[in-house]
Formats: structure tokens, sequence, C-alpha cells
């Protein structure tokens, strides 16, 4: 299932999860509503037009064990979708790994069995979209959980980013004057095609100049 136009996709999603990890702390501590009991999976009042969720493996691992973590990437995405208005919730302790590292290793008996375990939660809690931060598990639960029962809406956040940026409900206005270039994750970009949201955002960021590699993009 390919995604919305990027016009319609931040206001498409009805109801968005957190794409995977064992790591993942509580909701309080990312400063997101929390889930409410099953069926209703709103984490507070939330509208059908923007439900969103965030959170992945490698974000939340990375500061496990520093005495004095940074922000994480979660925390950062959830100031963004604060600052724009998104509502959003999180799984909170129930949240799980996808299982794609298990699958890319060859352990297709646990992939299967992790797999089976998201799909039946997530359609328990009612979820129909869910936006990652991980290529990877963007890649698996876009591609591999239909296999399972689990058929989402399924989106990277540079393109719900770049979404809101565009409809102005991101505002960007810290000028940073730096060169940079982009590599592209293979499993966001060869894979699933999402080349142009990530560095449509980066170049709407003032002072900013993008530069491409030799081989990049769809090269």
């Amino acid at each position: 299932m390919r995604p919305q136009a990027a016009a319609t996709r931040a206001d498409s999603v009805d109801l968005s999860i957190i794409a995977g990890t064992i790591f993942t702390p509580e909701p309080e501590k990312l400063g997101v509503p929390p889930p409410a009991p099953p069926p209703t999976f709103h984490g507070g009042e939330l509208g059908q037009d923007e439900m969103i969720v965030l959170d992945d493996s490698a974000p939340i691992q990375r500061p496990v064990a520093e005495k004095s973590p940074p922000p994480t990437e979660a925390l950062k995405i959830a100031k963004i979708l604060t600052e724009a208005g998104v509502k959003f919730a999180t799984l909170g302790k129930d949240e799980t790994c996808t299982g794609d590292s298990a699958r890319r290793a060859g352990n297709e008996y646990l992939y299967q069995t992790m797999a089976k375990a998201n799909v039946e939660k997530w359609n328990g809690v009612g979820v129909k979209g869910v936006i990652t931060q991980c290529p990877h598990c963007f890649n698996t639960i876009k591609n591999e959980y239909g296999d399972f029962g689990g058929n989402y809406q399924v989106l990277s956040h540079t393109e719900l980013i770049n979404d809101l940026i565009k409809q102005k409900r991101v505002k960007l206005s810290k000028v940073i004057k730096e060169r940079i270039t982009y590599h592209d994750p293979c499993y966001l970009g060869r894979h699933n095609q999402v080349y142009d949201p990530p560095r449509e955002a980066l170049k709407a960021i003032p002072g900013l100049e993008l530069v491409e590699m030799q081989r990049s993009g769809r090269e």
C-alpha cells in the first residue's frame, strides 16, 4: 500500500503506533499521552484525522546505557508533533520489536512469532496507521506485515515532517548555515522509493545547503 499524496498524509492517519523495541520508555518520559486500555487506544481525546505515534529500535536503544543520555529521536519528534498540534499516542511498555532483525539474521520462526504478536495486539486496539523512524521497521511493517493480517498505512517520520512543513504547521525560523549531504537509507530509498520528502524537509531549513553526492537518490 503506497502512502497517500503528500498534501493529505498528515491529516489522513486514523490511528498510528510505534514500530518497535523492547526498550521503549514510559509514555510520560516521552511527554506523550499513554494509551487507554483496549479497545480504545486513544491515549486521550484524539480526533479521527490525527493519531500519530513514534519510537523505534535504534533510537531508543542508544541512550539506555548512558548515564546522562541526550534527547532521543523519539523526544525530538514528540516535540515537533506537539508544536504542530498533532495528537498522538504510544504503546509504552506494550511496544515490542517488529522482528525485522530476526528475519534478516535468518531466524524466521522468531520473526513470525513477533510479527504475529504485534499484528494481533495492534489490530486489537484498532490501529490503522504507523509512523516509524527506522527504515527497516518501515519496510517490514509496510511490505511484510500484510502476510499476517497487518494492513496499515505506513509512513516514515520524514514524510510526515515534510507534510507538516508544507502545511505550515511546522515553522522553521532558526538559520543553520551548514553545507550537508544526505545518505539514503537502503530500506527507505532503494526498497521503498522514498527519496524526496527527507530532502525537501532539509531544504526548508533556512541557511542550510544540501549537496548531493555523486551517486545518490535514484542513481
